[in-house]
């Protein structure tokens, strides 16, 4: 690692990996600018993931679910798109249990969640907490 890089001790990282690891450059003008200040792959993921972590809070999407996957894990992995993006979401079993409404490819929804880094693979998705069908109130679905 590049002199110069804070880090954070972090209990479990990427699966498990515990100990240091970086947290952001000291100098960000140092860092990458040439070959003596380089960043391996790995370093530059786990920095865009730690930047994120800190900079972006959960929100709620407005979106149509497409190319649902319903592993035997129980977790709903999905496309959540508009008319002109997309981005990969990932809803875990203990969450997708609460639904109180069954989900298919072609559903406006909204989601609340927030926004991963998954290192290893340098892939970003929405982690989804909540969802619930566009215009159906929370009286409706009980």
């Amino acid at each position: 690692m590049p002199a110069g890089w804070l880090w954070e001790e972090n209990d479990d990282l990427d699966g498990g990996a515990v100990g240091k690891q970086p947290l952001r450059p000291a100098a960000p003008s140092k860092i990458g600018a040439d070959t003596d200040h380089s960043l391996s792959v790995s370093q530059l993921n786990q920095w865009i993931k730690n930047t994120l972590d800190r900079q972006l809070y959960p929100v709620w999407l407005e979106a149509e679910i497409s190319d649902l996957a319903r592993p035997s894990s129980g977790h709903l992995y999905l496309t959540l798109k508009d008319e002109q993006s997309q981005i990969r979401g990932v809803m875990w079993r203990s969450a997708a249990a609460k639904l109180p409404f069954q989900i298919a490819d072609g559903l406006s929804v909204f989601c609340y969640g927030n926004l991963d880094v998954y290192a290893p693979r340098g892939t970003y998705q929405f982690i989804i907490q909540k969802m619930q069908p566009k215009g159906i109130g929370a009286l409706q679905l009980a």
